[in-house]
């Protein structure tokens, strides 16, 4: 199973304390405000997670 980007493309990275799936260039345009944005890749653990729900 892919885990998408709300833009439809491949997430490769999770973004905010509620672990976002974001592809690259959105998880780039995330971390470009002011605030600090948490941001960590994707892993096995959180794919299987997703896949058991």
């Amino acid at each position: 199973m892919v885990i998408r980007c709300g833009c439809g493309a491949e997430a490769k990275y999770l973004v905010y304390e509620h672990e976002e799936p974001h592809c690259k260039d959105c998880m780039l345009d995330a971390v470009e405000c002011k605030n600090q944005v948490l941001v960590r890749v994707i892993d096995d653990a959180y794919a299987s997670k997703v896949q058991r729900q």
